[in-house]
């Protein structure tokens, strides 16, 4: 007869407060969302519904997605410590905005311009790390600390610059356009994940890398050994000199053609204001 093993009153507790945090800030923002943006920001419900439905449709195909990426990791750690933790850092760093608005008195603009320097400095760092005798993939958490923090605080601001030209479309046109808008954002997503997804291909094609292991006895040997050096090469510019490239393309780009600084969205927000005073149109109405 086997002996069962009982949990302790610790590891109960562990386990059930293990997510507190995290859903305490998801339904702090999942309850004031459409306040938010409808009362505050003006945005229509038709458009916040649109907005609300294409992300939960993104969530339920991206979780039995990142379902399979856990089940394939493996390090000494286990299979989901690693991602919980990239997970907890990236949403205290997403979380961090406000503390940078509100407490360092940070412009939205620079908050931008921090997040491209982060995802920089983190694939700096993985490239030097690709040149090393590298034994511990916990060093990897470094960069990928700073990358997929700078890809949240981005992502957020993407939402708040796009939620910005609303307003800038009013005054020049003098109609809110918050569907077109906010549809924006779903199509930079896929238009950047089918990008990504071609430019992998295209490296992996180059630089004749396959996924040669294709029984369980083959992928515990280190087939990296067979792979010729210039090929490894390829795969660390591919993974680090070429993101690099696009992200200075994106600062000197961002800092030559963007115009909706925190001073002059206040300009416009007030002059819209005066617009719609004049016209008799009310800021909820969502003929505007």
């Amino acid at each position: 007869m086997t002996e069962k093993t009982r949990l302790s009153g610790i590891a109960k507790l562990n386990y059930a407060l293990a997510a507190v945090g995290k859903d305490m800030v998801y339904m702090l923002s999942a309850t004031y969302i459409l306040y938010y943006f409808q009362d505050i920001l003006g945005v229509s419900a038709i458009a916040m519904g649109t907005i609300l439905l294409a992300a939960r449709f993104f969530d339920a195909f991206n979780d039995p997605v990142m379902g399979i990426i856990v089940a394939k990791t493996k390090t000494r750690w286990g299979k989901f410590r690693p991602w919980l933790l990239i997970g907890a850092l990236t949403n205290a760093v997403i979380l961090f905005y406000p503390f940078m608005r509100k407490v360092l008195k940070l412009s939205n603009t620079r908050i931008f311009y921090v997040g491209l320097s982060a995802a920089m400095a983190g694939y700096a760092v993985l490239l030097g790390l690709t040149f090393t005798e590298m034994g511990n993939v916990f060093v990897l958490f470094i960069p990928a600390f700073f990358i997929f923090s700078s890809v949240g605080i981005i992502n957020v601001l993407t939402t708040i610059f796009l939620a910005n030209t609303v307003d800038y479309g009013y005054m020049k046109l003098r109609r809110s356009d918050e569907s077109v808008v906010f549809s924006m954002q779903t199509f930079v997503v896929k238009l950047a994940s089918g990008l990504s997804a071609f430019a992998a291909s295209i490296c992996l094609q180059i630089n004749n890398l396959s996924d040669a292991a294709s029984t369980e006895a083959e992928q515990t040997v280190d087939l990296s050994q067979s792979v010729a050096q210039n090929s490894k090469i390829g795969l660390r510019m591919t993974m680090t000199v070429i993101p690099v490239i696009g992200l200075l393309i994106a600062f000197f780009w961002f800092r030559k053609k963007f115009i909706l600084t925190d001073e002059k969205v206040e300009e416009i927000s007030e002059q819209v204001r005066q617009i719609k005073e004049n016209t008799g149109v009310k800021n909820n109405d969502p003929q505007t």
